[in-house]
């Protein structure tokens, strides 16, 4: 919710007011990083890297979208509100989802050029010639066998 002119809203009021009582529940508020809008968010259902990713991105509002959107949208709702269909209460705070580190999140990894054209054919050619069994009596062990010379030889 936009954080200007919020503090007139009722929501807002009673929210302050019980503000001790809801982070001792597992709930904690968000500032966006352009401090123009705040967040209450769950614990039990969302962290707050994830939040801090989203915001990054500037995709705070797929992960919490505004309080009256949710209002109107939970409103119609009625039995197939989701509240219905939990099989119990969280046990513990929430992980977070995204498989890349925090700092990947910004997209702005160094990232390694690939190699150029003749050390890329050199790399080819080694597979290619790594395929190849050879005969019994070559490789790092002669008179070994294919399958020991096989599992000795480097791979590329």
């Amino acid at each position: 919710m936009k954080i200007e002119g919020a503090d007139d809203r009722d929501e807002i009021k009673l929210l302050l007011e019980n503000k001790d009582a809801l982070l001792q529940a597992g709930f904690d508020f968000y500032r966006s990083f352009d401090g123009k809008t705040g967040v209450m968010f769950n614990t039990l259902q969302i962290h707050l890297q994830d939040l801090q990713a989203a915001d990054r991105q500037g995709k705070l509002k797929k992960i919490a979208p505004d309080l009256d959107l949710v209002n109107h949208e939970v409103s119609k709702m009625g039995a197939k509100h989701p509240i219905n269909a939990m099989q119990g209460a969280p046990t513990g705070p929430a992980t977070p989802t995204g498989s890349a580190p925090p700092q990947a999140a910004t997209g702005n990894l160094p990232l390694m050029p690939p190699p150029s054209a003749g050390v890329a054919k050199k790399f080819a050619a080694a597979r290619i010639a790594n395929m190849n069994p050879g005969a019994p009596t070559s490789g790092p062990e002669p008179g070994a066998g294919r399958l020991l010379n096989s599992v000795i030889k480097g791979v590329v």
